[in-house]
């Protein structure tokens, strides 16, 4: 889905009923805690280059550790705004989440400063891919304050940036240090700098006949006056520019026709107009002849049509449509159908929707085919190992006669290895003729030198000059011995690889053509593919644990950290330290970043560590059972009414203090107030 310019102009007019009402609440979705990468924190000293390299990289991580898209409620709906950095989007939604039981850092600065707050104005300067949404709020003393919340769309750089009323930065996002670009810094304290642009907004061009004068160059061509156009004006998306030339192409086709019909120049008023750029575009040619793809008027026109569409869309005039199921205010060159009855944010988050579904399947269908590849790259392997078995099969009576002319001639034999041979040429005197395959069969032996049979009744055979001719002969034996069981076994097991040769191909074949997830997991279920989830404790971790080895079994009760206090809470594992050495032993051996850390604020306490289960957030009653726990914990002289108030938040924004145990720093928090009961 293409966010453009002239998408975000209709969406500023459709956002407009929410002018003057109060934001009931704003939150930042949570992540999922994996990968983390964050610009401002260990990466701050690996300056240059290779560290920029690896932030930018690292968006879509950092993205998915704090959480990219931001909730504000208002009472006529809720405005998501999500800066991915591929599928950048902001639109009204029909049912938000839940808010998260703890607020990410850039949240919880956005919820002190906006939440309660009036919006007064919405603003997309320059028609560029940025939002200004304008409040006011009063402070604790009565104060009026002013924010702007910008929200920047664009691409790998958008970006949500909280300001003050002087403009200075309160808080981005996507924070960015100056080795991290040197032009545009973002950090809090700074004085808010806009994208840099030199581009024109298109809507305050009202002189298009000049426009058509400046874009007249004798060699231009329909795709250098595209990129002209681009590099002039900002908001021309690649989905404008194909409209644009798709558009143009028509009217110079339909002038072409009314030429050759009417064998005279054509002019404005003579040819017909349509209503939008998929129906030929209105065409406005000024004493013009139709040329081999470019005509400066008839291009000029078509940019003037599609922005006087985009300056109606910005007023609220326009009608939403799907144009091939990309969401847009009006109907662009090519198929569209309209979309009675629905709103161009209810039609972006279905398109948002599509598309989620649509990489699910991608990366559903991905890890069926590699998972498939693997087992057919394990079969042909195996295969290769059942022919081979069966060509050494075929060896067995040559390896059985090599050991029975070493027994037969063993003087020879001994003599031989006592000058250092590898080698000992015999007469077969059992009247037996060897082949040219019992020598390859003795070259592939994984533990001979090699054999070589002349078709005569002279057998050349390698011997072990340090071994006595009975071990030499002994080899061949086991050799012909091993070589005769595969060769039993081989044909059953070629049969069956085959088999699962065919079947492979077919999964692989169907899971090309599945056109839904269900189809797939249906599949992987058949071909055996399961979800490996990590447990922590409960019985998988028991059972893993009952296969260490006595000694490994002392040593792992000895470790600091499985003397730890454990509950387990709806399924989520709670840790506790109850002395100096234990909390920090639950902070720097178990507490991952994205675990919740918690203690009992302004006492000394013991420590609580929430486990963070993959992609979830725990629900507050795991957080008030935790704070309970947390809180009765060598309480039992208080009186049961109490009200303890808990601080709780991720481990990453905990540290400990170097030199004292147990005791930390703490940069971000959360409060829980309870009533013990």
């Amino acid at each position: 889905m293409i966010f453009d310019s002239t998408l975000l102009a209709a969406l500023v007019a459709e956002l407009r009923p929410l002018h003057g009402e109060r934001l009931r609440d704003i939150w930042q979705s949570a992540g999922s805690g994996a990968g983390e990468k964050k610009p401002l924190s260990k990466g701050l000293a690996a300056k240059g280059a290779a560290a920029k390299a690896d932030t930018e990289d690292s968006e879509d991580s950092e993205a998915a550790a704090t959480g990219r898209a931001v909730y504000l409620a208002f009472r006529s709906g809720t405005l998501l705004i999500d800066t991915h950095s591929q599928r950048a989007r902001l639109h009204l939604v029909a049912h938000a989440p839940e808010p998260p039981p703890f607020s990410t850092a850039f949240g919880g600065v956005l919820r002190r400063a906006l939440r309660g707050a009036r919006l007064t104005a919405i603003e997309q300067p320059d028609f560029d891919r940025a939002l200004h949404l304008r409040f006011e709020a009063r402070d604790d003393v009565g104060n009026l304050q002013r924010y702007t919340l910008v929200a920047e769309l664009m691409d790998r750089r958008s970006n949500l940036i909280l300001l003050d009323e002087e403009n200075v930065i309160v808080d981005a996002l996507k924070r960015l240090p100056p080795f991290l670009n040197r032009v545009r810094t973002i950090l809090p304290h700074r004085p808010y700098q806009p994208p840099p642009s030199e581009k024109q907004n298109p809507l305050d061009v009202s002189d298009w006949d000049a426009l058509g004068r400046e874009a007249g160059d004798s060699n231009r061509t329909p795709q250098s006056f595209v990129s002209w156009l681009r590099a002039r004006f900002v908001g021309i998306s690649p989905l404008v520019a194909d409209a644009l030339q798709h558009g143009a192409r028509e009217a110079l086709a339909q002038s072409a026709m009314f030429h050759a019909e009417h064998g005279v120049r054509a002019n404005a008023q003579d040819l017909p107009s349509a209503n939008s750029l998929s129906q030929a575009h209105e065409t406005g040619l000024h004493e013009t002849e139709p040329s081999d793809g470019y005509n400066a008027e008839i291009w000029a026109t078509s940019c003037a049509e599609f922005f006087g569409h985009a300056r109606r869309a910005a007023t609220g005039d326009f009608r939403p449509v799907l144009c091939d199921e990309q969401p847009y205010p009006f109907a662009l060159a090519g198929r569209a159908c309209p979309a009675e009855g629905q709103s161009l944010s209810a039609l972006i988050e279905q398109a948002a929707a599509r598309e989620e579904a649509a990489r699910a399947l991608h990366e559903e269908r991905a890890a069926l085919l590699t998972h498939l590849a693997a087992r057919e790259k394990r079969n042909a392997a195996q295969r290769e190992d059942v022919a081979k078995a069966l060509r050494h099969a075929a060896d067995a009576e040559t390896f059985s006669r090599f050991g029975q002319l070493l027994l037969t001639h063993i003087a020879a034999v001994e003599e031989a290895a006592r000058q250092g041979a590898t080698f000992v040429e015999l007469t077969d005197d059992l009247n037996w003729t060897g082949t040219d395959e019992g020598a390859d069969a003795a070259d592939a032996a994984d533990d001979m030198a090699g054999a070589e049979v002349s078709v005569a009744s002279v057998a050349r055979i390698a011997i072990e000059p340090k071994w006595s001719a009975a071990d030499n002969a002994t080899r061949y034996f086991n050799r012909a011995r091993r070589a005769r069981k595969l060769g039993a076994d081989a044909p059953g097991r070629q049969a069956g690889l085959d088999e699962e040769a065919a079947q492979l191909r077919a999964w692989r074949v169907a899971a090309q053509a599945a056109v839904s997830s269900e189809e797939l997991r249906a599949m992987a279920r058949e071909c055996g593919l399961r979800s490996e989830s990590k447990q922590e404790g409960g019985a998988g971790k028991a059972s893993s644990h009952k296969t260490l080895s006595r000694t490994k079994q002392r040593e792992a009760a000895a470790r600091p950290e499985n003397k730890l206090r454990r509950r387990e809470v709806e399924g989520w594992q709670l840790w506790m330290g109850r002395s100096a050495l234990e909390n920090q032993t639950l902070l720097s051996k178990v507490a991952a970043p994205s675990d919740i850390w918690m203690h009992v604020r302004g006492e000394a306490s013991a420590h609580v560590l929430i486990k963070n289960q993959k992609g979830k957030n725990p629900p507050p009653r795991v957080l008030e059972e935790a704070g309970r726990w947390l809180a009765t914990a060598g309480r039992s002289h208080k009186a049961v009414d109490e009200r303890v108030e808990i601080i709780y938040t991720p481990a990453k924004w905990v540290r400990a203090v170097k030199g004292a145990p147990g005791r930390v720093t703490l940069q971000r928090f959360e409060t829980l107030l309870l009533r013990l009961a």
